[in-house]
């Protein structure tokens, strides 16, 4: 995790060295909330295809997590 983190501030540095205005929305909170549950996602989805070899459970496990994602959205 914490690679990515140092990831955002050397694009948040470039951005800067160019003289561009835009901030980049990412702050170690925002990782922790945003990446954790997804890194978590992918493992349990790669386990699930390493035990099944079959990609069919792993792709309706990632459209119920979509669906959620989208119920989610529309509250």
């Amino acid at each position: 995790m914490h690679f990515v983190f140092i990831g955002f501030q050397a694009a948040e540095a470039l951005l800067k060295a160019i003289g561009t205005r835009w901030k980049l929305p990412w702050t170690a909170e925002t990782i922790v909330k945003r990446m954790l549950p997804l890194v978590f996602l992918g493992v349990v989805l790669g386990l699930i295809f390493a035990r099944s070899r079959n990609l069919l459970p792993s792709m309706l496990l990632h459209s119920l997590w979509n669906g959620f994602v989208l119920m989610g959205l529309m509250r």
